[in-house]
């Protein structure tokens, strides 16, 4: 379950990977290495207070807060797809700043979600460092994915996919 849920919390990195891809952005293997730094510090902290979180409530409550917190954090996600605009060549930028502006970027959405699943108890030993792994590759992939692929114009589908998949492992947790 935990790599599932990471492999879900990382897509949006292939959607935005994608996008500089096809602003010809090619990211050094410096931006790669800050994405998965900050992807693991930010998921490691977010299960370690999640942990803390489960240990105050109930766990029944705790998977209903949880699950109601995932649910709504893919609603987020989908509604933000879709609203989303193409940016211009500046956010195409892959220095040092603009891979830790990324890394934070793509690591938000993990940190509600770490903390939901800490508190629903999924097995998140290994989840930060899975996040963190799936992040980096699927920026890496969707740079490469852009270049074989035509423009398409509207909510990226792997961001679309990740929040829809987010709110039914929330409605999931919440009739369970």
């Amino acid at each position: 379950m935990a790599v599932f849920f990471a492999v879900t919390l990382s897509m949006d990195a292939l959607g935005v990977g994608f996008a500089y891809g096809l602003r010809g952005a090619r990211p050094k293997l410096i931006t790669y290495a800050i994405v998965f730094g900050v992807s693991l510090a930010v998921m490691a902290c977010s299960v370690f207070f999640g942990n803390i979180f489960a240990e105050l409530l109930t766990p029944r409550r705790a998977e209903i807060i949880a699950g109601t917190w995932i649910f709504l954090l893919g609603l987020w996600i989908v509604f933000s797809a879709i609203k989303s605009k193409p940016q211009g060549d500046k956010a195409a930028k892959t220095g040092i700043f603009g891979a830790f502006s990324l890394a934070l970027m793509l690591s938000i959405d993990s940190a509600g979600a770490g903390l939901a699943a800490a508190a629903m108890g999924i097995s998140i030993a290994f989840l930060p460092m899975y996040v963190a792994a799936f992040q980096a590759a699927f920026l890496a992939l969707g740079v490469f994915v852009a270049k074989k692929m035509p423009v398409k114009k509207g909510a990226s589908l792997p961001t679309l996919a990740s929040g829809a998949i987010l709110m039914t492992i929330g409605v999931i947790q919440l009739v369970l």
